[in-house]
């Protein structure tokens, strides 16, 4: 399983391995789900409201996103779309850090 920190700084996946960027994840793990959105790091602001099980945060990201995009977004399922979250983290199985 992966873990927190790693699933919400994840850059990308290659088959069952999730790339993770160690420089955004030593930078931004202190910071919450809102605060991560609010600096323009949507795609960990995503992860981390969903690896947390928060409506709420999703809901807020999704504010957060709309109110600066010039195309925003009409549902948080969009939003997760648009970000590329995966659905089942049990997939994946080995970490790569970049």
């Amino acid at each position: 399983m992966i873990s927190r920190e790693d699933f919400i700084f994840t850059v990308g996946f290659s088959g069952n391995t999730a790339i993770v960027s160690k420089s955004m994840t030593n930078r931004f793990k202190r910071l919450n789900a809102q605060e991560l959105a609010e600096k323009g790091f949507f795609k960990p602001a995503v992860f981390m409201a969903y690896y947390d099980e928060s409506p709420e945060d999703l809901e807020k990201v999704l504010a957060c996103y709309n109110e600066g995009n010039k195309y925003p977004l009409e549902s948080v399922e969009k939003l997760r779309r648009t970000f590329g979250l995966l659905e089942n983290v049990d997939d994946i199985d080995r970490i790569l850090y970049i």
